[in-house]
């Protein structure tokens, strides 16, 4: 299990606001269904909700996708779906301590791939702008175009210097470009 400081709701969220990820402090064992959180993280995180547990390597490959069964918000209990093999934690690791996020958005891009090749999804472009853009809490899959330059999931398109345009708390899941 992993524990927190008992911090009040506004503590919490000013932390940790919805789309940030919180990073694992402690777990007592090798394989576990629940874990501890907050009780205002756990207010947060609802049955249903897939959660991030990142790699504790270098490799992406070892990290692990678990959907949350149960939550209790009186003690921040979180039961989920299937164990999870003991990751680092900070107790461990400083650097390599996985962290946990919410991977699900209530609003959410799903691209269809290219019939001929699966590597070939969507593709949001922003052209030729200086007005701001804001793109906020959604999430993205199957975006990007593998081996194809500037086909990523979300292209800011030579659009000069646009301090007001912001991106942040989105999830890209499934991406096929990685440049």
């Amino acid at each position: 299990m992993f524990f927190f400081s008992d911090d009040t709701v506004s503590d919490f969220n000013s932390k940790f606001p919805p789309g940030s990820r919180i990073k694992l402090s402690y777990l007592d064992s090798f394989e576990v269904n629940d874990i501890q959180v907050t009780p205002a993280a756990a207010r947060c995180w609802k049955p249903g909700t897939e959660i991030l547990l990142t790699s504790h390597t270098r490799s992406y490959h070892d990290q692990q996708v678990r959907t949350i069964v149960s939550s209790d918000p009186n003690t921040g209990t979180i039961a989920l779906d299937e164990p999870i093999a003991k990751p680092v934690s900070l107790a461990d690791h400083s650097e390599f301590a996985i962290e946990v996020a919410s991977l699900n958005r209530r609003i959410v891009f799903d691209a269809e791939s290219d019939a001929n090749d699966d590597a070939i999804g969507g593709h949001v472009v922003i052209h030729h702008t200086s007005v701001g853009q804001h793109i906020e809490g959604v999430e993205i899959r199957n975006f990007g175009q593998q081996g194809r330059l500037g086909k990523y999931p979300i292209h800011f398109h030579m659009s000069s210097d646009s301090p007001d345009s912001l991106v942040k708390k989105n999830v890209v899941r499934n991406s096929n470009q990685r440049g």
